[in-house]
């Protein structure tokens, strides 16, 4: 991480169906990992968010971004307990999808320097 650069964590609250916000989020994150600074960024899904990590959801128009953002280590997480809240197994998400526990999102909210949220 350069002098420059800031931790930056990108959420993802809204189901991923009639909106852009999954795609143009995923596209803003990959400019802050990918930019001059290089930012130390994390994404994380919560409440309805995490629907866009399901195996079957279409992602024609947010594969790419996804794609290039794993190629530079960004893997993005889901929050276990929003899964349960809404009965979805970790089965049923995406292989490039980490789950990760309510008390790790706060964590990582606590050592961001900027949070976004989608």
């Amino acid at each position: 991480m350069t002098a420059a650069a800031r931790r930056v964590l990108v959420t993802f609250n809204r189901p991923p169906h009639a909106t852009h916000f999954h795609s143009e989020g995923l596209r803003m994150a990959l400019g802050l990992a990918a930019g001059l600074e290089e930012h130390h960024l994390e994404i994380v899904y919560l409440g309805d968010g995490v629907t866009s990590a399901l195996a079957q959801v279409a992602r024609a128009e947010s594969q790419r971004h996804l794609s290039t953002l794993l190629e530079q280590g960004v893997r993005p997480k889901v929050e276990r307990e929003a899964l349960e809240e809404r009965g979805i197994g970790a089965g049923e998400l995406a292989a490039e999808f980490e789950v990760i526990s309510r008390r790790d999102v706060l964590r990582l909210i606590r050592e961001s320097e900027l949070t976004i949220d989608f």
